[in-house]
């Protein structure tokens, strides 16, 4: 599994437009990709910190396809007025670890 993480940091006074266009025209689209596992906006505790956007996919293809379709780079374009500064993104591979119990 692949993790994508999308560092934003967010004028205050365009925050709850840009968590709108997040909920109600990014989440629809990421829904459609192929591979997508999840999908989660992490809210900072501390607001001086980023939010993080997280997309869980179900293979390296598929997360490469996603960000080589050129759609991520559309999504991010479309809250880039409501960015204080420029997005970071982080990749990892996930290896579980931890074995649930019932």
């Amino acid at each position: 599994m692949y993790v994508r993480l999308t560092y934003c940091k967010f004028s205050p006074a365009n925050l709850q437009e840009a968590l709108r266009v997040y909920k109600e025209e990014i989440i629809p689209i990421l829904l459609k990709q192929q591979g997508l596992i999840d999908v989660q906006m992490m809210e900072p505790v501390d607001q001086t910190e980023d939010y993080i956007s997280m997309t869980q996919w179900s293979s390296k293809a598929d997360a490469d396809l996603y960000d080589s379709s050129g759609t991520y780079r559309k999504l991010v374009s479309m809250l880039e007025n409501y960015f204080a500064e420029k997005p970071v993104l982080k990749v990892y591979n996930v290896e579980k670890v931890m074995i649930p119990t019932a």
